[in-house]
């Protein structure tokens, strides 16, 4: 029952991770060209008419990335040009490095403090019996006493 959960978070997790480094790449002018969760055989992929690029989803979800484009590819040299990774200044390049663990970072936050934003009862200490010769039990300690402190 745990596995579909633990799933579903990695998904969560490295779907924002990667989102952070897609959307920073392309507000700096790089051109990214396929947006992938998970590795290994693609299980599933889209290519958007309007921005080019390829969303797909990967068998192993453990990992992603954002394929961004390089001076080796041709199509940096014409059509292309000075929208390589290569091509932007290293504060660009370290933007684009540093906004996926930003991106967690603020997912983090954000999922705390909305659990945090909610009222919830939290749960209560309680003990069970203590065994008869023990000193918890000489010191009075009786089965469903609250811990406070």
């Amino acid at each position: 029952m745990g596995a579909p959960y633990l799933l579903v978070v990695l998904v969560l997790l490295v779907g924002f991770h990667e989102l952070g480094h897609f959307v920073v790449a392309r507000a700096v002018g790089v051109r990214v060209l396929r947006f992938s969760i998970g590795f290994g055989p693609v299980l599933w992929r889209r290519t958007s008419a309007r921005t080019g690029v390829e969303w797909a989803f990967s068998a192993i979800p453990l990992g992603g990335y954002v394929s961004m484009l390089t001076r080796d590819d041709p199509r940096a040299s014409s059509v292309w040009a000075g929208q390589s990774y290569e091509d932007q200044p290293v504060s660009r390049r370290a933007m684009i490095a540093a906004a996926g663990p930003l991106a967690n970072f603020l997912l983090a936050w954000v999922l705390f403090t909305g659990l945090l934003a909610f009222p919830h009862e939290e749960p209560r200490a309680r003990l069970a019996a203590p065994s008869e010769q023990s000193w918890a039990a000489r010191a009075g300690i009786q089965a469903g006493d609250e811990v406070l402190a």
